[in-house]
């Protein structure tokens, strides 16, 4: 059992040994643009929520 578990454990570790990592000022980069992209989607997404809210609004209370 433990056998396993260490081997387990070197094939890991040689796997991320070989991971190609990001270098920070990448990553910061890429995070900046996934949170500017988020906020933005969200605004366009609450202000057709608003538009659709008001226009079932004004439909039903003309009935």
């Amino acid at each position: 059992m433990i056998a396993k578990i260490k081997k387990i454990t070197e094939e890991v570790t040689a796997e991320m040994k070989k991971v190609a990592w990001p270098s920070r000022e990448h990553l910061w980069k890429s995070s900046q643009i996934v949170v500017v992209v988020t906020v933005i989607i969200t605004l366009i997404v609450s202000v057709f929520d608003w538009i659709i809210s008001n226009g079932v609004d004004v439909l039903f209370s003309s009935f």
